[in-house]
C-alpha cells in the first residue's frame, strides 16, 4: 500500500483529499496531523475520519516520524484565509516557512516524496499569471503580502532542499478553491455568501466587485494534485485551477442570491473599515493552467453552477 502522511489534513482540502484516498480501496495507508486550528469544522471531521485513517492532534512542528517511512507527504499545513491570518500578522510568514521547513525534514527522513502546497496569492497583482512570471510584491504592509511572502519563501527553501539534499518534491499553486465545508470565518467568498443569502442577511460585496475569480471546484483539485504527486515529475511548480469558472465577485453574488431565491440586500463594503488597515483585498487572480494541462492533462471543464447547486445542497443538509 502507498503509506501518505497529510499535513493539515483536516482542513477543508484534507477532508477531500482523504475521501479520495478511501474511495480507492487497499491502495492507501493515510496519516493526517493536524492541531485542530484551521476551522470550526475540523473537530466533528476528526471524529469521522479518524474511523478511517490513523489521525494524530499535534501541531505539526512537533512531529517526530520515529521510524516511520511514507511514500509521499501532502504538506497542506498552513494558516489560510484572508480574515484567518489577520490576527497572525508580523508571524505568518515565520509560521509558514517553520511548516515548510518541517515538512523537507520530514520527508527526508522517511525517504518521502513531498507534495508542498503553495498559493496563488504569490501572484499579487501580476496579470500574467503562469509559472514563469517573475514574482514581484511591492507592497509594504499587509496581511496577505505577508502571507504570500511566506509562501514563496517556502518555496525556495523546498527548492534548495531539493538541490543541496536531493529532497525528491513538487509545488502546485492553488486556485480559488470552494467545495463543501469551506469557512466563512476564515473569510471565503463562497460560503460567506451562502450563508448571507440562506439567512436573508446583508450580502456584504468587497469593493465594488468588479474583481475576477476563476474557482477551482476543490473535487477538481484534488483529482489533479494526486495526478501530479503520483506522476513522474519531479521539482515541477503547477498552477491549478479552473480558468473555464470565471466571474467577478458581484456577479458570484448574484448567482447565488438567485440560487438560494434569498430576498438578502447586496452591499458594497470597504473590508478596510470593517477589518482594519492589514486587510487587503486580493488582486485578480485568474488561473493560467497550460502547463498543467499539457503535463498532467488537468482540464477540467465549466462547472460552477454545477459546483455551487453542489454546495447549496450541502447548507440546505445542515438545516
Amino acid at each position: 500500500m502507498r503509506k501518505v502522511l497529510i499535513t493539515g489534513g483536516l482542513g477543508f482540502i484534507g477532508r477531500h483529499l482523504i475521501r479520495h484516498f478511501l474511495t480507492v480501496p487497499n491502495k492507501y495507508q493515510l496519516t493526517v496531523i493536524d492541531d485542530l486550528s484551521g476551522s470550526e469544522l475540523i473537530a466533528s471531521a476528526a471524529t469521522e475520519i479518524g474511523k478511517n485513517v490513523e489521525v494524530i492532534i499535534e501541531n505539526f512542528l512537533q512531529f517526530e516520524p520515529e521510524g516511520r517511512k511514507f511514500d509521499d507527504v501532502y504538506h497542506l499545513a498552513s494558516p489560510v484565509g484572508a480574515i484567518g491570518i489577520l490576527a497572525k500578522s508580523g508571524k505568518i510568514a515565520k509560521q509558514i516557512v517553520d511548516l515548510a521547513e518541517k515538512a523537507t525534514e520530514v520527508a527526508l527522513k522517511c525517504q518521502a516524496r513531498l507534495m508542498y502546497t503553495s498559493s496563488s496569492e504569490i501572484y499579487y497583482a501580476s496579470p500574467n499569471q503562469h509559472e514563469e512570471t517573475e514574482i514581484t510584491l511591492n507592497v509594504h504592509h499587509g496581511a496577505r503580502i505577508e502571507y504570500a511572502i511566506g509562501k514563496y519563501a517556502g518555496e525556495v527553501l523546498v527548492r534548495n532542499m531539493g538541490i543541496s539534499k536531493n529532497l525528491d518534491f513538487n509545488i502546485c499553486r492553488p486556485f480559488n478553491l470552494i467545495g463543501e465545508e469551506q469557512s466563512s470565518k476564515l473569510g471565503f467568498v463562497v460560503p460567506r455568501f451562502f450563508e448571507a443569502c440562506l439567512s436573508n442577511s446583508t450580502l456584504e460585496v468587497f469593493g465594488d466587485g468588479t474583481q475576477e475569480r476563476s474557482f477551482c471546484d476543490v473535487k477538481d483539485f484534488v483529482l489533479a494534485l494526486v495526478a501530479f504527486q503520483e506522476s513522474s515529475l519531479s521539482g515541477e511548480t503547477l498552477n491549478i485551477g479552473n480558468l473555464h469558472n470565471r466571474t467577478t465577485i458581484l456577479a458570484l453574488a448574484e448567482k447565488i442570491k438567485l440560487l438560494t431565491q434569498s430576498q438578502s440586500s447586496i452591499k458594497f463594503v470597504d473590508p478596510m473599515k470593517k477589518y482594519g488597515n492589514l486587510y487587503m483585498e486580493g488582486g485578480e487572480k485568474l488561473a493560467n493552467t497550460v502547463k498543467a494541462h499539457q503535463l498532467i492533462g488537468h482540464s477540467p471543464p465549466a462547472n460552477l453552477t454545477e459546483t455551487l447547486d453542489r454546495i447549496h445542497s450541502y447548507y440546505l443538509g445542515l438545516r
